[in-house]
C-alpha cells in the first residue's frame, strides 16, 4: 500500500479517509471480477454501522448498500442453519430484515468515477513493486 500525492497539508483525517476510499476501490475491482451481475451490496460486521464507510462504498461501487437489523452475519447464518436442521427453513429476511438501503450521492459517484482510472493505475503500480 502507499499514500500517493500527499503533502504536509494532509493530516490524519485525510489519510484515514484515503484508506477507506482505497479499500472501497478494491471492493469495486473485486466485484467486477467475482460478481459482475451484482445489483447491490449487503453489508455485515462492525464496519456496516459507520456512515462514512457506507457512503463511500456506495459512491465508489455505484451500488446501493443494504444494511440489516443485525450486523453480525455469523449469528444470522447460525440461526438459519439451526432452522434448516430442525426442518423449518427460514429466509434471511425473516431473521434479519433490511433497515436501510443507501445510494451514493450523485456528486460523490461522479467524483469517484473520475478517480477510478487513477486508482486502478496506482493499485497496479503498487502491486508491481512487490514483484
Amino acid at each position: 500500500a502507499a499514500f500517493l500525492g500527499i503533502t504536509d497539508a494532509h493530516g490524519p483525517a485525510h489519510l484515514a479517509r484515503a484508506i477507506v476510499e482505497g479499500v472501497a476501490f478494491d471492493v469495486a475491482r473485486c466485484l467486477e471480477l467475482v460478481a459482475p451481475n451484482a445489483t447491490e451490496l449487503a453489508l455485515a460486521g462492525g464496519g456496516s454501522a459507520h456512515e462514512v464507510w457506507r457512503s463511500v462504498l456506495a459512491a465508489v461501487t455505484g451500488f446501493p448498500v443494504v444494511r440489516r437489523t443485525i450486523d453480525d452475519a455469523a449469528s444470522v447464518g447460525a440461526r438459519l442453519l439451526v432452522a434448516d436442521a430442525k426442518g423449518t427453513p427460514m429466509a434471511v429476511d425473516d431473521v434479519n430484515p433490511v433497515i436501510s438501503r443507501e445510494v451514493g450521492e450523485a456528486r460523490d459517484v461522479e467524483a469517484y468515477t473520475g478517480l477510478r482510472g487513477r486508482s486502478d493505475d496506482a493499485a497496479a503500480a503498487v502491486l508491481r513493486l512487490g514483484r
